[in-house]
């Protein structure tokens, strides 16, 4: 039961936090009227990675999970490099939805697994 509660909440916060970085995406895209510049386009990429890391983690949440562990530290790398002035609140604010979620995703798939298989099955190496 609190596998499901746990997994359930992870998920949502996924659609927010995907949510969130999708509307960033189109309202940054919507006021630039110049060219986009390599920052954006690292950007955008960036969410893009991020949003499959999510759908995926949906579906498989060992791989999802580390996906988004990936794209949380690209985040943080971008966010380092970009920022202005307060590097360390860009890097929580941008790698720390992804993180959150990462730690979430894989904690779930650890102790509440959804197929439990009995040892005696389990994949030997020989």
């Amino acid at each position: 039961m609190a596998g499901q509660v746990l997994r359930w909440g992870i998920r949502i916060l996924s659609v927010l936090f995907g949510g969130f970085w999708i509307v960033i995406m189109v309202v940054e895209g919507g006021m630039q009227a110049n060219p986009l510049m390599v920052a954006e386009f690292l950007l955008v990429g960036l969410i893009l990675f991020g949003t499959f890391g999510i759908v995926l983690a949906w579906f498989n949440e060992r791989i999802g999970g580390r996906l988004l562990a990936v794209v949380a530290v690209l985040h943080a790398i971008y966010a380092l490099f970009e920022a202005g002035r307060h590097h360390w609140i860009a890097v929580l604010i941008g790698a720390g939805p992804y993180a959150l979620l990462s730690v979430g995703f894989l904690i779930v798939d650890r102790y509440w697994p959804r197929k439990r298989i009995h040892p005696s099955e389990a994949p030997t190496i020989r």
